[in-house]
């Protein structure tokens, strides 16, 4: 305990690490105002397009009664549901327009069901329609109405929970990993380049415990940072928002298969915890085996981001690249996929497995290396 709090007080005494840590902080309440802003966005983009879809719901309709002077039974039928859709898109875009949202979402499935209708009848709005998602669509958002929850997409604000969530889909990924780099890259090799380590090694500790301290330390400092980073996010996006959110809010991966929104940020923590000790192992091991910063830096992003550029060439997201540890980080889309393919417990069993495998390697490799520089050290002395 000592020696972690040594390491503790040592790595917060750099400059560098300071600034890492307030940039984070300062990272996440920017996050907050950018994410609602994108959101924001993302609403008048959608009222475009729905204006464009009910310009071409009316030229739809013109047409067929231009083309239909004396008006058959079946086209009457025909420009009734284009009627229909026309006012069911004017509802939702009213509905989001008044921050209505149980208004824009009867629109929206009035609008999905007009789709279908006039997909029956052979019409085409001017873009494919897939049914099957169609269809998925009208029970997803007939689920949120029902349960009388405001889906994402019409939050104006987004709620703080909501907020989180889209924070851990974000980071979790190529940006975890050069965070961690970035944090950690001089931990083990300062003491190898400043040439303190001989000193540390007089003293009266096993060598194998100044390592451990070292890593001992870094997981509680990543497990206090994101702790802290999800309290800051979920506070100011409630702050913002005067949201806090629903922890059973319904995230749905496919027609048959709903994760509360508990659930699924577990799932995204408890990859970010994994992945966390993983690195950390191999900046650990690596600095041990180079013993300078820069070294360990190049090769820790190499191993750990360049499979994303080779592996996807060989193997096109298939079976092969399930077997890399850095096929996990992409955790959201893996949930879809798996969800989808009706597989999502053996994958996650499979990804579980093989990380825990991976931390294992390197802490025999981690074992292996320190056991070799207490050999070198002693010879040293001996010789000295």
């Amino acid at each position: 305990m000592k020696l972690m709090k040594f390491e503790g007080v040592k790595w917060l005494r750099q400059l560098k690490n300071k600034l890492l840590v307030v940039a984070l902080l300062l990272a996440s309440f920017g996050f907050v105002f950018i994410s609602n802003q994108q959101n924001e966005e993302q609403r008048q983009t959608h009222l475009e397009e729905l204006s464009v879809l009910y310009n071409r719901y009316y030229d739809n309709l013109m047409s067929l009664q231009m083309t239909n002077e004396e008006v058959s039974e079946e086209a009457a039928a025909t420009i009734s549901l284009y009627n229909q859709g026309m006012q069911a898109i004017d509802e939702e875009y009213i509905g989001i327009d008044q921050d209505d949202w149980q208004r824009a979402i009867s629109g929206y499935l009035a609008w999905q069901s007009n789709q279908l209708e006039l997909l029956a009848v052979g019409e085409n709005v001017g873009s494919e329609v897939d049914q099957a998602e169609v269809e998925m669509n009208l029970q997803v958002n007939q689920y949120f109405l029902d349960q009388k929850i405001e889906p994402l997409r019409y939050q104006k604000k987004i709620s703080g929970l909501n907020t989180l969530q889209l924070f851990y889909q974000g980071a979790i990924g190529i940006v975890l990993v050069l965070v961690l780099v970035l944090l950690f890259f001089d931990l083990f090799t300062s003491e190898f380049e400043n040439q303190s380590i001989k000193l540390l090694y007089t003293q009266p500790f096993k060598r194998s415990a100044f390592i451990k301290s070292k890593i001992q330390f870094a997981f509680f400092l990543v497990m206090g940072l994101s702790i802290a980073l999800t309290i800051v996010i979920v506070l100011g996006g409630s702050l913002y928002s005067q949201d806090f959110g629903i922890l059973r809010y319904p995230i749905v991966i496919s027609e048959d298969f709903v994760l509360e929104l508990w659930q699924y940020l577990l799932l995204l923590f408890a990859t970010d915890v994994l992945w966390s000790v993983l690195v950390i192992l191999l900046i650990a091991w690596l600095s041990l085996v180079t013993k300078r910063s820069l070294l360990t830096i190049v090769l820790s992003i190499f191993l750990l981001a360049a499979p994303y550029a080779f592996i996807e060439m060989l193997d096109d997201g298939g079976s092969l690249w399930r077997w890399f540890p850095h096929y996990y980080l992409q955790m959201p889309t893996i949930i879809q996929e798996a969800a989808i393919a009706d597989n999502l417990g053996a994958v996650l069993l499979q990804g579980g497995v093989l990380l825990l495998l991976t931390m294992l390697i390197l802490g025999v490799l981690l074992s292996y290396q320190i056991k070799k520089e207490r050999t070198v050290n002693d010879m040293a002395i001996k010789i000295n």
